[in-house]
């Protein structure tokens, strides 16, 4: 019984101690240009190793339907990650949402209306 509790109360330590270090992007700019059609997604998320903590999937949906779902491997670097996206299809009036998800743990979401 004993080790039992000993092994629930170092789960207990190791997760907190790991739910730490997560946290959602800080910051998050969108930026579309109606002559392009390009999406520029602006993600601020200081890391110390953008190989092992980054953000991982960014979706972007338009008048709340998803348009792009993006699995992304990597951080540009510690500070952060930018990412543009071609929508052909956005008029006038549309909602452009974009959510972004931490590797670790921790969602942020923007939204912009043409």
């Amino acid at each position: 019984m004993r080790i039992m509790i000993k092994m629930l109360l170092i789960a207990v330590f190791v997760s907190i101690g790991t739910s730490a270090y997560a946290h959602p992007a800080s910051d998050l700019a969108l930026t579309f240009d109606g002559t392009t059609r390009m999406l520029t997604v602006t993600i601020k998320h200081q890391v110390s190793s953008p190989e092992k903590h980054f953000i991982d999937t960014a979706n972007v949906s338009v008048n709340g339907r998803e348009a792009i779902k993006h699995l992304v491997s990597r951080q540009d670097d510690n500070a952060g990650q930018m990412l543009a996206y071609l929508l052909p299809d956005v008029n006038a009036g549309d909602t452009i949402a974009v959510n972004v998800h931490c590797n670790k743990g921790g969602d942020l979401r923007r939204e912009i209306k043409k």
